[in-house]
């Protein structure tokens, strides 16, 4: 089983779903943060990495912790069990049914009565998609038992530096001087996610600056989804692959590997890719804003500072840089 890959088309989903949720809320996301509680500025936090995704524990309306993703690709929190929150009355929230990819329509709640704390770091009223189940599988999927995800909140919060190798994020105050290190690459935030551009070869096109989606909460390393309004052009060596699950059946398209990939100044070979069906996922999703989803089995070859606040990543190589890609 491509295991990776199958969180390639998680990921579509939990966007979809974030994209539906994220209009629901009366008041801006931007204007939440996370705030120390004490006189800290900064705080290192280590992380438990199961297939490449980062597990961290969060603190639900003082009760926890419990395991939740951390995902640059959500805006909303997103609690998968309701069970974690004590005295939950969905009869006073607010509704809403979510479908797409051939999910059926499902129920999911909106509520901004939800506090998390993270390390030391605490935010009152979190913007919180609640579902009334996991549509993502993740529990099931990562072997753990994982209670939701949280993404923007957090990153727009601090500047976040995210070691993979150490297992261990240090998160500072956005007012605070922070010594970056490596190379600077710009990114950019739309709807509440990052993304960045890099330089992608295209079978029997060269190269194009391809933008993508910056996304820790997929296993995966590359996801090229579109190319002039169409399918991504697929490699010349390529397997047909089932790249996710819905509710209602497999997802699928093709693996391959894209010959060159750059990001800034750091050069790959041989990136394995996943190609979705194009014309499935385009029925519900619009790709047209960007061309891809790059995923935590490349980005966890760096280690990455996060500026949310600023429009900057500053990305340094690891000991994972040079091991070479392969599919479980």
């Amino acid at each position: 089983m491509l295991t990776k890959y199958m969180f390639a088309m998680r990921s579509v989903f939990r966007k979809f779903i974030c994209a539906c949720m994220l209009l629901q809320f009366n008041q801006p996301l931007q204007a939440q943060d996370f705030k120390f509680t004490d006189n800290s500025k900064k705080q290192s936090l280590h992380f438990n990495s199961v297939k490449n995704l980062i597990i961290i524990p969060v603190y639900i309306n003082g009760k926890g912790p419990y395991d939740f993703v951390l995902d640059t690709g959500v805006g909303p929190m997103i609690i998968t069990d309701p069970s974690i929150i004590d005295s939950l009355n969905f009869a006073k929230m607010r509704k809403i049914k979510v479908s797409g990819l051939a999910l059926e329509s499902v129920e999911a709640f909106v509520s901004q009565n939800v506090t998390a704390k993270i390390g030391r770091a605490q935010m009152p009223h979190v913007p919180t998609a609640i579902l009334k189940e996991d549509l993502f599988n993740l529990s099931g999927h990562l072997g753990i038992k994982i209670y939701g995800l949280i993404g923007y909140s957090f990153f727009s919060s601090f500047v976040v530096d995210i070691r993979y190798t150490e297992k261990r994020i240090i998160f500072t105050d956005n007012d605070e001087n922070v010594k970056f290190k490596g190379s600077k690459i710009p990114i950019v935030i739309e709807n509440l996610k990052p993304y960045v551009y890099a330089d992608v070869e295209v079978p029997d096109s060269g190269k194009i600056r391809a933008k993508l989606l910056m996304d820790t909460g997929a296993s995966h390393a590359l996801s090229m989804e579109m190319f002039n309004g169409d399918m991504f052009p697929l490699p010349f060596s390529r397997i047909k692959a089932g790249l996710g699950m819905s509710l209602s059946g497999q997802i699928k398209g093709y693996l391959g590997r894209i010959k060159e990939f750059s990001i800034g100044e750091f050069d790959f070979k041989d990136v394995i890719t996943g190609f979705p069906d194009y014309h499935v996922i385009s029925q519900k999703i619009d790709l047209r804003s960007r061309n891809g989803n790059l995923g935590a089995d490349l980005l966890k070859k760096f280690n990455i500072q996060f500026n949310y606040k600023e429009g900057f990543m500053y990305v340094r190589p690891n000991s994972n840089f040079k091991i070479p890609f392969e599919h479980d």
